[in-house]
């Protein structure tokens, strides 16, 4: 069984990286979920002094210089898929949107509906990556949105701990080992339509299972200053509740 896990692993091929890719992307993004979810509960609490607002930039420079990167890497690995271009021109140019919005001039609602039109584009431009990554992709895209339409700024920050969640189950499935088990288990159902769809149900369940956890574990570790020490929200001197 385990050699099988390893001899799946393909290092040399396209996939591969691409693969590896999109795992460390939905890393960098559920990570900076977490720190603007940190951000948003920290001003919601009056602590304005515990975020400079620099993970932002964090995410311009992952967004662009990850989208040149992965572009070199699509040329020099064959073979080559036109529809990751379109992905990683999304990337790059949701990027850039969101360093004008913060740097020249502030566009919450274009900036929004913007990013939630690349996102898709990143979705479609990934179609070739198996049944569960544009769906997800997708499904965080309308959480985004979904974040920023919101009407009560005390409740809106709830759904980037949702697109942490889901971003985190994405990259457990493209965690390059992770996935040599899944299409090793998924090989031998191959041929029984039944076990098949099981395996990928029970899969996604781990995936799911891992992302919760993984989510819940960098929170307390990136984000502790918005919760005390037995992780209930602070309760402020005024009586507002955190």
């Amino acid at each position: 069984m385990a050699s099988d896990v390893l001899y799946t692993i393909e290092p040399w091929k396209n996939k591969f990286w691409v693969e590896t890719a999109i795992c460390l992307f939905c890393v960098l993004m559920s990570v900076f979920e977490i720190y603007d979810y940190a951000d948003c509960k920290a001003k919601l609490l009056g602590k304005y002094y515990l975020h400079t607002g620099a993970h932002h930039y964090w995410r311009i420079a992952c967004q662009l210089v990850g989208a040149v990167i992965l572009t070199i890497v699509e040329f020099l690995t064959p073979p080559v898929s036109h529809n990751h271009f379109a992905a990683y021109a999304a990337m790059a140019f949701d990027g850039a949107l969101l360093w004008y919005d913060k740097e020249v001039s502030s566009l919450p609602l274009t900036v929004s509906l913007c990013e939630a039109v690349m996102s898709i584009g990143l979705a479609f431009g990934l179609t070739d990556m198996g049944r569960m990554t544009t769906p997800v992709i997708l499904i965080v895209a309308s959480v985004r949105f979904a974040c920023d339409q919101w009407f009560d700024d005390k409740e809106r920050h709830a759904y980037k701990y949702v697109s942490a969640v889901l971003l985190l189950t994405l990259a457990w499935h493209w965690f390059p080992l992770g996935e040599a088990l899944s299409a090793t288990l998924l090989a031998r159902e191959k041929g029984n339509v039944y076990a098949h769809d099981s395996t990928l149900d029970g899969i996604f369940l781990l995936d799911l299972v891992l992302g919760h956890t993984t989510a819940l574990l960098l929170f307390r570790r990136l984000a502790p200053e918005v919760f005390d020490g037995t992780g209930e929200h602070v309760e402020l001197a005024d009586g507002v509740s955190g």
